[in-house]
């Protein structure tokens, strides 16, 4: 049996993505209607949340404001 080869992958950035999208946060709790603001500012569409305690996992599917106030939808995956 042979090893595999490893092999290097490059690409040319066509404008940018946000991290916060590409890390999931980790928390031993499930996010609310109201989480909307992580350590690096507030999650983005797309973010993705683990619950370490529970092992459920959730994506940031909207964000709607309705009277000055922020509601995030969470979906559980």
């Amino acid at each position: 049996m042979t090893a595999p080869i490893p092999i290097d992958a490059y690409a040319i950035a066509v404008g940018s993505a946000p991290n916060a999208t590409m890390v999931p946060f980790v928390a031993t709790y499930s996010p609310t209607t109201t989480t909307i603001l992580g350590p690096s500012g507030s999650f983005k569409i797309g973010q993705m949340w683990i619950n370490s305690s529970s092992n459920l996992v959730f994506i940031l599917t909207s964000l709607s404001s309705f009277a000055g106030v922020v509601t995030a939808t969470w979906t559980s995956v």
